[in-house]
């Protein structure tokens, strides 16, 4: 395959396709690497599964403000390489790149300063706390190196280098793989780590991908500016970043945030029902990347065919990317409607971990083919520079339709009453996004 994909000239299913696919196996390599720390975390035991439950949540919440960084950016690099201005997209690319540092380095040091506070109220007891926190500080130490990636990732994207993308992502994979292992139990002169130790293997892993990242961006794509640049020219990249950026960082916030809330409520039942959600939510990010890869595929499509102003294909790859997505989703309802109960057993063979677990897949596969249109919908309205209506389709799917659902239902279900209302919240939800899509595509690009 081509390191770059022709977006403007490609037929369209074929450079969906061509973008796709990269960034498929790239997502599943990362959520790969969530599957694979599970596993080795589930050897210590219940309690350390239940500890990395904790902490999902605070990962998410780092990754969806750096990725709201590197959407906003994205998105107008793809535009202004959609028009041939190759010096806009180098300094969109670049300026990102400092400004997702800033943000990281203040979240960091806000985090470490408030952490029994953070996870306390998430109703991590005291015995798991301990275990949060010897993760989260070295996690800490090293959270620039992991988020400086996404952005890089998501500026080779931008001009249709997916391959690239998809490998610095495959590269994660393998080295938290290796590591993993090593620092968690131990290998010749390196001790046994233990919990501490998949931090460990995870900030290792992402000093070594940097350094690949930064010689793609400099030497191959050549996207990095690396002359001087004046403050005001600086500060004015930040600000048409944010503007996007900001409304899809709160639409990325928005879900480890309704995480939070519902793993608070989940602890109401037990460690093991903490446990169970974790490694399911994980389990669900893989099947579902197929889907993301489809809505993530748009947004360089789009771009540079607004750019180009190419308004045809845009239809014609918008219908094709949800027609992908959608019989994805009724695949994946076939397999793990009726095959989790064989994949819990690699994580854990708790009885009541198990029982949970089964209960999370015997709901949510009947709303799989609906969220393939939040995706796309959520990626499309960004490029449309509608980026706070994209927030307000997560902001719906989460605290006005989720949580209060999982509220409602517990009390009559328990456990299961969560599992009920995040279905119902994805068919709901896409039937919103259903109306906003239309609206906008109409407003823009015609009918």
């Amino acid at each position: 395959m081509k390191s770059r994909t022709n977006i403007l000239k490609e037929k369209e299913s074929k450079a969906i396709m061509q973008l796709s696919l990269p960034m498929m196996y790239g997502f599943l390599s990362v959520v790969g690497v969530s599957l694979v720390d599970a596993f080795f975390i589930g050897k210590l035991g219940t309690h350390a599964l239940a500890a990395f439950g904790f902490i999902f949540p605070l990962i998410m919440f780092f990754n969806g403000i750096i990725l709201g960084v590197a959407n906003g950016a994205s998105a107008l690099s793809a535009r202004a390489f959609g028009a041939g201005d190759i010096k806009s997209v180098r300094r969109l690319t670049t300026d990102a790149i400092m400004l997702g540092i800033c943000i990281t380095f203040i979240l960091s040091i806000i985090t470490y300063l408030f952490d029994d506070l953070i996870f306390t109220s998430l109703g991590a007891p005291p015995e798991i706390l301990i275990l949060i926190k010897e993760y989260v500080h070295i996690w800490l130490l090293g959270s620039i190196f992991v988020v400086f990636p996404m952005i890089g990732n998501n500026a080779m994207t931008a001009i249709g280098n997916t391959k690239s993308a998809a490998n610095v992502m495959l590269l994660v994979l393998l080295f938290n793989t290796i590591f993993d292992p090593i620092f968690i139990f131990g290998l010749g002169p390196i001790p046994a780590l233990g919990f501490r130790g998949a931090a460990v293997a995870t900030i290792a892993s992402r000093i070594f991908i940097v350094i690949i990242a930064l010689y793609i961006l400099i030497k191959k794509d050549k996207i990095i500016d690396l002359s001087l640049p004046k403050i005001k020219d600086v500060l004015n990249s930040w600000k048409d970043i944010l503007y996007i950026g900001l409304p899809n960082a709160l639409t990325n916030i928005i879900l480890p945030l309704g995480f939070s809330i519902i793993t608070h409520l989940a602890s109401y039942y037990g460690k093991e029902a903490v446990a169970a959600l974790s490694v399911a939510e994980r389990i669900e990010s893989l099947a579902l990347t197929v889907m993301m890869s489809f809505a993530v595929a748009m947004s360089p499509f789009i771009g540079q065919n607004l750019g180009a102003k190419q308004f045809g294909r845009i239809k014609t790859g918008l219908r094709k990317s949800i027609q992908y997505s959608t019989y994805w989703g009724a695949f994946l309802f076939l397999v793990l409607f009726f095959f989790s109960d064989k994949l819990i057993l690699i994580f854990n063979n708790d009885p009541i971990v198990i029982q949970h677990f089964r209960s999370y897949f015997n709901f949510l596969p009947f709303s799989y083919p609906f969220l393939g249109y939040i995706f796309v919908t959520g990626v499309t309205l960004n490029v449309f520079k509608k980026p706070f209506h994209s927030a307000i389709l997560t902001l719906t799917r989460v605290f006005i339709v989720y949580i209060p659902l999982a509220y409602l239902f517990t009390s009559l279900m328990q456990v299961d009453g969560i599992f009920l209302a995040s279905m119902l919240a994805n068919i709901i939800t896409s039937i919103f996004g259903f109306y906003l899509l239309k609206k906008y595509r109409k407003k823009i690009i015609g009918e």
